[in-house]
């Protein structure tokens, strides 16, 4: 994700599902064809508490709502996670 969001961050251009599924291949990783298929091109909900946790972020996620917001106290590896993930905003 940091590699995408250096990338791409402010461009005018989007990363597109075709380009992950490419990114996350070359580091190795196969078998998220059914993953795409439900999450990405199709409409089940990506529960976002059980991967935010680690950036030491607390997630409220309904049908119509989502709201990230960070602990106040994080530690550096929960930071470098969030940065990673979220790029540095606040």
């Amino acid at each position: 994700m940091r590699e995408l969001y250096t990338e791409f961050a402010g461009k005018d251009s989007l990363v597109n599902n075709e380009l992950l599924k490419e990114r996350i291949r070359t580091y190795g990783f196969i078998g998220f064809d059914d993953f795409f298929a439900s999450f990405l091109s199709g409409f089940e909900t990506v529960h976002l508490q059980p991967y935010l946790k680690y950036a030491g972020a607390e997630v409220e996620q309904n049908e119509q709502h989502l709201k990230i917001e960070k602990l106040s106290e994080r530690s550096e590896l929960q930071q470098e996670i969030w940065t990673g993930m979220m790029g540095e905003i606040d």
